[in-house]
């Protein structure tokens, strides 16, 4: 499971550090604000929240690059994911009236595959 657990922790990292630096630096300012409207405007959260989302991505997409010196730090890091994407999940279906949850579906799969991969094998 080690060339799985190095491709998928890169994938994890890559996306979530991406997705959080838009979060929260709001750059590039058109997909941000693209975002803040499609998104975060009608499930009604703030800037500072949306930083804090941002950050919570970056924290977790980093974490997983560390499974295999520190397999605490990864899991850690898987857990926060999953939890933020099943955040994201969670306001797709309640808020939006054609829900698009695919990314963070997708992202949930690989971020509990990875914590399986690093857990189990």
């Amino acid at each position: 499971m080690t060339i799985l657990s190095w491709i998928l922790a890169i994938l994890i990292a890559f996306f979530f550090t991406m997705v959080g630096v838009v979060k929260i630096f709001g750059r590039p300012p058109k997909l941000f604000k693209e975002q803040k409207k499609k998104f975060f405007d009608k499930y009604g959260i703030d800037r500072k929240g949306i930083r804090s989302i941002g950050f919570a991505e970056i924290m977790g997409g980093v974490a997983v690059l560390f499974w295999n010196q520190n397999v605490l730090v990864a899991r850690t890091g898987a857990i926060t994911l999953l939890l933020v994407t099943a955040g994201a999940i969670y306001f797709h279906f309640v808020f939006d009236k054609k829900p698009e949850p695919q990314a963070a579906i997708t992202m949930f799969v690989l971020s509990a595959v990875f914590l399986a991969s690093i857990t189990f094998f």
